[in-house]
């Protein structure tokens, strides 16, 4: 009777797991669905699911639309969980990113000063969760959607929870931590991709 109980329940979670996830996409696909703006295509847009890979493999800054401000490791740390900020520009390794896309519109994005990838520090699927950097394992906590939504901006969307790198509180100071987000179409959770190599 335990295990029945035990299996029904996992069952439920499962279930309430992929129905918040649809949910997620659907919110996300409905803001991705805007009209294309002056000099961009309808096909200059990405699915939900990222699959024309509009980045293409390299070494970028990736800067918030809000602040312009580039994703930054935290005093260019190289350990496990480092807290991934928003800072001003100083050109180091810790502000670099190499973009790879896997397939399917999957992509890694691993910092070059520590070799580590970003990803949603506990694997959280709930509002608020830190961006960290961690050592890649290939879960889809680590994995990424790039998604345009118009004007050279994009939305970094994380595979296992739908939701968006999104700057803390919309704030505008160095060190702001990242975090995940459902998309609210504010520009502290659209970014720049600068190619830099």
């Amino acid at each position: 009777m335990k295990i029945r109980n035990k299996l029904s329940l996992y069952f439920a979670y499962a279930f309430a797991h992929i129905l918040l996830i649809s949910c997620q996409r659907e919110n996300l696909e409905s803001i991705l669905e805007d009209k294309p703006t002056a000099g961009e295509t309808a096909t200059g847009k990405s699915s939900l699911t990222g699959v024309d890979a509009p980045i293409a493999d390299g070494i970028y800054r990736i800067s918030v639309t809000s602040t312009g401000k580039p994703m930054d490791v935290r005093g260019s740390s190289q350990a496990e969980g480092a807290v991934i900020q928003q800072s001003q520009w100083d050109g180091g390794g810790a502000q670099k990113w190499q973009v790879t896309h896997l397939g399917d519109g999957n992509y890694k994005i691993t910092n070059v000063g520590s070799g580590k990838v970003v990803s949603v520090e506990g694997a959280s699927l709930a509002d608020g969760a830190r961006i960290v950097q961690y050592t890649w394992n290939g879960s889809l906590h680590q994995q990424w959607w790039i998604n345009h939504v118009g004007a050279g901006r994009y939305y970094l969307v994380n595979r296992a929870s739908g939701k968006v790198i999104n700057v803390s509180g919309d704030a505008g100071w160095d060190g702001a931590e990242l975090i995940q987000w459902p998309p609210s179409g504010g520009s502290n959770d659209k970014w720049y991709f600068d190619k830099l190599q």
